[in-house]
């Protein structure tokens, strides 16, 4: 029987290109989640999720989106940053998802943002999810900020596993800032601006923001 994630690389070579594709796929799928197991939810997920235009296959957002909810359940931290942030969008802009799919995310575990990205953060017993339990770390940091919980929000920014991210940084400062604090914002500020690994994003906020004082920061 082929095995979909081989299917799926063979056919960047031009092979493995069955006529009755789209059954075929979700056959092999089901054969990868009986038999092997392991990440064969979220190759189906981001596969739907993304679609697949030169086998016809459209983008399957409902299809993908129960996926991450059972990899959820297990425990996966790409489903926590995925489900987050989607519930975030909706929070935002109630009419940027679908009904569907907001059905489908409470189901799954409710509609606030703050529990997936909290569970994501902590969901890193894995070595090969350390990077993505890190970014759920973040995402939940910059979360509690934008809902004004700048105490919460620095204590998550602060651990030890993101400390020392330009990102987490720079939003340390910001907490601060709303706090009044601005001894501290500015050392942090300083801290994100002279980072030797910062983050695009925060090297052009360092290089570009009209608001800066640059003043306090070293270069």
């Amino acid at each position: 029987m082929r095995v979909v994630i081989l299917c799926l690389a063979l056919l960047s070579l031009g092979y493995c290109n069955p006529s009755n594709f789209k059954a075929q796929l979700n056959q092999d799928f089901a054969f990868i989640q009986q038999n092997i197991g392991g990440d064969s939810l979220l190759i189906e997920a981001t596969y739907y999720e993304i679609g697949d235009p030169e086998n016809g296959i459209e983008p399957d957002l409902l299809r993908s989106l129960k996926a991450y909810g059972k990899l959820y359940q297990s425990k996966n931290p790409v489903a926590s940053y995925k489900l987050g942030m989607l519930a975030w969008m909706y929070q935002e802009n109630k009419n940027s998802v679908e009904k569907n799919i907001i059905n489908e995310l409470k189901k799954i575990d409710g509609l606030n943002p703050e529990k997936y990205l909290k569970n994501g953060s902590e969901w890193n017993k894995e070595v090969r999810y350390e990077e993505i339990s890190n970014l759920n770390r973040i995402a939940y940091g910059i979360y509690l900020f934008s809902q004004n919980k700048y105490n919460e929000s620095i204590k998550v920014l602060n651990s030890q596993y993101v400390s020392e991210r330009s990102l987490a940084q720079l939003y340390i400062a910001f907490n601060y800032l709303q706090l009044k604090r601005t001894d501290l914002a500015d050392f942090y500020l300083n801290k994100a601006c002279n980072n030797p690994q910062i983050d695009n994003s925060v090297f052009e906020f360092c290089a570009n923001s009209a608001s800066l004082n640059r003043e306090n920061i070293d270069w």
